[in-house]
C-alpha cells in the first residue's frame, strides 16, 4: 500500500478515536446535565412547598393576632399581680411576727408578776417602811 494511503487511514483512525473520546465526554456531560436538571427541579419543588408552608404560617387572621396580644398582656398582668401578692404576703408575715414579738413583751411573765406583787409600794408611790392606812 502506498504510504500516503496508510497515512490517510492512520489519520482517519486517529480522528475517529478522538471523535469517540469526545463523544464519550459529551455523553457523560449530558448525563451529568440531566442529573443536575432533575436535582434543580426537585429543589424548586421543595422551595415551593416551603413557600406554601410559610404563607400558611403567616396567614393568621387579624382577630387571632389581637387575641394573642391580649392573652400576652393578661399573662404579664397576672404575673405582676402574683409577684405583688407574694410581696404582700411576705410583708403581712413580717408584721405578724413583729406583732407577736410585741405581744410577748407586753404580757407580764410570772417572774415579773411576782416582783410586782412583792414590791407594790414603789409602783404606787408608797414607802413600805412606813405603815399607813389605805
Amino acid at each position: 500500500m502506498p504510504k500516503d494511503l496508510l497515512d490517510a487511514i492512520d489519520g482517519i483512525e486517529s480522528s475517529e478515536k478522538v471523535t469517540a473520546v469526545l463523544q464519550s465526554k459529551i455523553d457523560r456531560l449530558q448525563e451529568l446535565l440531566e442529573k443536575q436538571k432533575r436535582f434543580i427541579q426537585n429543589q424548586e419543588i421543595i422551595i415551593e412547598e416551603q413557600k406554601a408552608k410559610i404563607t400558611r404560617m403567616y396567614d393568621i387572621p387579624e382577630d387571632v393576632l389581637e387575641l394573642k396580644e391580649l392573652v400576652g398582656t393578661q399573662r404579664a398582668t397576672l404575673n405582676q399581680r402574683e409577684t405583688d401578692l407574694t410581696h404582700a404576703k411576705g410583708e403581712v408575715l413580717a408584721v405578724q411576727k413583729e406583732m407577736d414579738f410585741i405581744k410577748k413583751q407586753s404580757i407580764p411573765t410570772p417572774e415579773g408578776l411576782c416582783h410586782w406583787i412583792l414590791s407594790p409600794a414603789p409602783l404606787i408611790g408608797l414607802d413600805p417602811s412606813e405603815p399607813k392606812d389605805l
